[in-house]
């Protein structure tokens, strides 16, 4: 992650030299802009965002507290370029009739660098790190082992969007630099896909959509982790978005503690994209 992170300030430097150079305009820097060059992956079941969900299945919640936040943009008259951090804890809690048992605590760090190259297409890439534990509860009260997982990454991603049709889609790869479970993986790819459309509006900001997202991890033979959404949403386009859905998740499990065994279950929830 220290060797990446040079290289993409370096060719954010280069980048921003050409197009200097290339227009007579002078780049124009924001410094932490209002708006998103790259929304939020909907349907991905680890995206940055602030969510609660109540599963179907078990008397329990999947919880998550986080956002991408713009950090700076510079633009000429063509390209716009912007840099964003991110960070978000996922974690499952377990309810009884007298207590909660925390099961899994999961932190995810990001740095995205998005360039936006027409008003339909974009490029995300970025590098991130993940370390993922079990709590004490899952240790002390259930027995549960816990494994070491971490990863550093890189990813790269292509963005269409079509304002028009309220549709956009993705797809791109994680690479995964350093990984470690109960020993060193190496370098793994994760290849991920996935799109949002909102075919009924009323009003200004009132949208239904559905949506999917999908993960093939390269360390299981490319078995998929995939997560099905569908619900309302209001939202100010490249800003802000309150999620009112329902998703079914199948396939791999997304925590780390737990990554090699399948997980079907579906939820109800409501979602903060910042």
């Amino acid at each position: 992650m220290k060797k990446i992170l040079p290289i993409l300030l370096l060719f954010f430097h280069v980048y921003g030299a050409k197009a200097q150079s290339a227009d007579s305009t002078k780049l124009t820097w924001t410094l932490l802009p209002e708006t998103h060059l790259v929304p939020l992956f909907t349907a991905d079941s680890r995206a940055h965002r602030l969510s609660i969900q109540k599963p179907f299945s078990d008397n329990g919640y999947i919880g998550s507290m986080g956002g991408i936040f713009p950090v700076f943009s510079v633009a000429n008259s063509k390209k716009i370029f912007q840099v964003s951090a991110a960070s978000t804890v996922y974690t499952t809690l377990r309810r009884w009739t007298d207590r909660g048992r925390l099961i899994n605590v999961d932190f995810f760090v990001d740095i995205y660098g998005d360039l936006k190259l027409t008003e339909q297409w974009a490029i995300r890439s970025g590098i991130g790190h993940t370390s993922q534990h079990l709590s004490d509860d899952a240790v002390v009260d259930e027995g549960k082992m816990p494994i070491n997982y971490t990863r550093d990454y890189g990813q790269l991603f292509g963005v269409y969007h079509h304002a028009g049709y309220a549709f956009r889609a993705y797809a791109g790869l994680i690479f995964n630099t350093n990984f470690k479970t109960t020993s060193s993986l190496g370098p793994i790819l994760i290849p991920q896909i996935g799109m949002e459309h909102s075919p009924v509006k009323w009003k200004t900001h009132h949208y239904l959509y559905y949506a999917f997202d999908i993960k093939f991890r390269g360390e299981l033979d490319y078995r998929t982790m995939q997560n099905y959404q569908i619900g309302y949403k209001y939202s100010v386009p490249y800003k802000h978005t309150f999620r009112f859905a329902i998703n079914y998740s199948h396939g791999l499990d997304e925590r780390g503690q737990f990554y090699t065994q399948t997980r079907n279950f579906g939820t109800i929830g409501v979602f903060f994209d910042f």
